[in-house]
């Protein structure tokens, strides 16, 4: 009966939380700006990807005589027109400049920014386009209606946690449940697509130009060459491969590790049940573990110089998201940068600090005073950006 109340509330939930959002999908949409629409923004409402949003508005600045698109070049125009520019506009063309590091011309593959950057900079910045023109905007005004159902979803939740009997699937559904609630209570979904920009995308699609056969071309040869290769233009344009791995921990973190799994593990062993015998067994196998991989961790940074200057090409950048904990949920972002000495392969990256993140753009021309033991900036020597 437990089992047939739990599948009621469930039911009554999921039907509360559709109720709510066709009650915001049927709210009355504001008056659609009157004027032209960039393409870019009626590719955010028909639901494109981040590249082919960044993608058609570069081949939209150059039908419009910004920039210089030649089948797989592109280079800045040498007789701009003199008219406004969006904000995702203008951070498209500021990307493009940094991107070409002073050069004539480059592959148009070259100045598309990786994924992660442009859904966290320019995708922003076509949907505020879009909200002022009223094809989009913020699905709940208020935050009582989430707040009011991530509350509520504790009950089917509670309920479904009392029919397991399993004290270990219950913590885990526990965590899971308030990672959940954690996530409807902030809004999810967020944004929706007003009726007056549905509608104006359906009879406008032909100014999409997301679906070109340019764009979708240029678009799956950067889906092939995958995230840990970009273009370098120090010595000629070319492609290169980026180390994305994370910086190493510490090994002083595997030595406590060890010493932890190892001395329980030895002191489980003098217990008479066999069961608590052999889990001490599997703690003295991890301690071993870990007391390897300290050695080895101790070993790499005695034949790793503590201070080293590198000077290249700022490459690629990316933001890399660490869980620092499960409740409630919290984690911290981590900023790295890719450099291009010319010598090293793959071309080495460095945690960095969010403000030296924020100011750097691929294309720039840097020299930094690094701990290759962690991989992390210690001093920006010089920083040249080409515009």
């Amino acid at each position: 009966m437990d089992l047939v109340w739990a599948a009621v509330a469930w039911v009554v939930w999921f039907a509360a939380y559709r109720w709510a959002i066709s009650l915001t999908d049927r709210r009355e949409s504001p008056q659609v700006s009157p004027g032209p629409v960039p393409p870019s923004v009626l590719g955010l409402v028909r639901g494109l990807p981040a590249r082919h949003l960044y993608l058609t508005a570069l081949l939209d600045l150059a039908e419009r005589g910004w920039l210089d698109v030649d089948r797989e070049r592109v280079s800045n125009s040498a007789h701009q027109p003199e008219e406004p520019l969006r904000p995702f506009e203008r951070w498209a063309l500021e990307q493009v400049t940094a991107r070409m590091a002073g050069m004539d011309e480059a592959p148009l593959e070259a100045v598309v920014p990786d994924p992660d950057h442009l859904q966290a900079e320019f995708v922003p910045l076509v949907r505020q386009s879009s909200d002022e023109l009223g094809l989009t905007e913020r699905r709940w005004r208020t935050r009582t209606v989430p707040v009011l159902l991530a509350v509520l979803l504790f009950v089917p939740g509670i309920l479904t946690l009392n029919v397991v009997s399993w004290v270990v699937v219950q913590f885990f559904g526990l965590v899971g449940l308030v990672w959940a609630a954690w996530t409807v209570g902030g809004g999810a979904p967020r944004r929706r697509v007003t009726p007056a920009g549905r509608a104006f995308a359906d009879t406008h699609s032909e100014a999409v130009t997301g679906g070109d056969q340019h764009t979708n071309a240029i678009a799956a040869a950067l889906e092939q060459s995958g995230d840990a290769e970009t273009w370098s233009s120090r010595g000629g344009w070319h492609r290169v491969e980026v180390d994305r791995s994370p910086a190493p921990d510490s090994p002083w973190s595997s030595a406590l590790g060890a010493v932890l799994c190892l001395g329980v593990g030895t002191g489980v062993q003098w217990i008479d049940y066999w069961q608590a015998r052999a889990i001490g067994g599997l703690f003295l196998v991890a301690g071993i573990t870990a007391l390897v991989g300290a050695v080895r961790g101790f070993r790499r940074i005695r034949r790793t110089p503590a201070r080293a200057e590198v000077t290249g090409q700022v490459v690629s950048l990316w933001t890399h998201e660490v869980r620092t904990g499960s409740d409630p949920p919290r984690s911290r972002t981590d900023h790295y940068v890719a450099v291009d000495d010319g010598q090293s392969e793959p071309v080495p990256s460095y945690q960095v600090g969010e403000r030296f993140y924020r100011r750097v753009r691929p294309g720039d021309s840097v020299r930094l005073l690094v701990n290759p033991r962690t991989r992390s900036l210690v001093e920006v020597i010089s920083h040249e950006r080409h515009s």
